[in-house]
């Protein structure tokens, strides 16, 4: 369930908890420092290990408060802050004690502490790869859902659709993603448009007299059509258009009905046009 922050918490609240937390870290200061050397850690370097304990639950509970958090570093940070939280009262505990009882720390909390720093190191490391991972995720994620969502539209328009168009855009937004902010349009300069335009429309000028010539092995002549459209797209963008484009463009079944198209469509453009070689009249 997400959670929501007050942006009307008043400064007092924030003040008193950043009174809390500088008492609570001053005070448990000594008894981690002074459980620290008791455990064979120098007095030079004593001091720390709870510099590291409190920094962690500091930086813990910072990345947990802030909204702009993801959930996932939010969770982490959550659990973080609560198990140094509960290792500053674990190590505040075990110093009172030996001290009240004069006793000699036992191997295992030896051990135990030798561990804190490397543990807390790279609970730390692991908090900021996920804050790091997240943001760098999310732009990239929302560009593809809008390369798909309009490649859905283009496939939906139907015979109304410009093939060659649409999958210059998809293209374009493939290639360079990022380059538009979340929910601008996808735009291509007006001279691209217009000439593409021209293009299509030329082809269709000669279409009818295209219907006398022999068929084309594709068998299907508005499919063929469509390839063209996409050659002439590719040769303008600088890209080769093979059967693994056709087939996803068209949404073909097999590789064999690609490669059929994509000849048929290459031998008509190969093939000078009937009106250009006919009589003037």
């Amino acid at each position: 369930m997400a959670t929501r922050t007050n942006p009307a918490t008043p400064p007092v609240i924030w003040l008193s908890m950043g009174l809390v937390a500088v008492s609570a870290a001053a005070l448990s200061f000594a008894s981690l420092q002074h459980l620290a050397v008791a455990c064979g850690v120098s007095v030079a370097l004593a001091w720390l290990v709870p510099v590291a304990i409190d920094a962690a639950a500091a930086v813990a509970s910072w990345v947990w408060l802030a909204p702009s958090s993801p959930q996932a570093a939010r969770r982490f940070a959550r659990t973080l802050a609560i198990g140094t939280l509960a290792l500053s009262v674990a190590g505040n505990a075990l110093d009172h004690w030996l001290q009240i009882f004069g006793g000699q720390p036992a191997w295992w909390l030896v051990v135990a502490l030798a561990a804190v720093p490397p543990i807390v190191l790279g609970a730390v490391v692991h908090l900021v790869a996920l804050l790091i991972t997240d943001h760098q995720a999310t732009p990239a994620a929302t560009d593809q859902e809008e390369v798909v969502t309009h490649q859905v539209t283009t496939h939906q328009g139907g015979d109304n659709q410009q093939p060659g168009l649409g999958a210059h855009q998809d293209l374009a937004d493939t290639i360079a993603p990022g380059t538009r902010q979340p929910g601008e349009q996808a735009t291509e300069p007006a001279a691209s448009h217009q000439a593409h335009n021209n293009e299509l429309a030329s082809a269709r000028r000669n279409a009818p007299a295209r219907r006398q010539a022999p068929k084309s092995p594709g068998g299907d002549e508005r499919l063929v059509a469509q390839v063209v459209d996409m050659l002439v797209a590719g040769e303008r963008d600088g890209r080769q258009v093979g059967r693994g484009t056709v087939r996803r463009q068209l949404e073909l079944t097999s590789d064999h009905q690609a490669r059929t198209l994509l000849e048929a469509a290459k031998a008509r453009r190969g093939r000078p046009s009937l009106r250009a070689v006919g009589d003037d009249g």
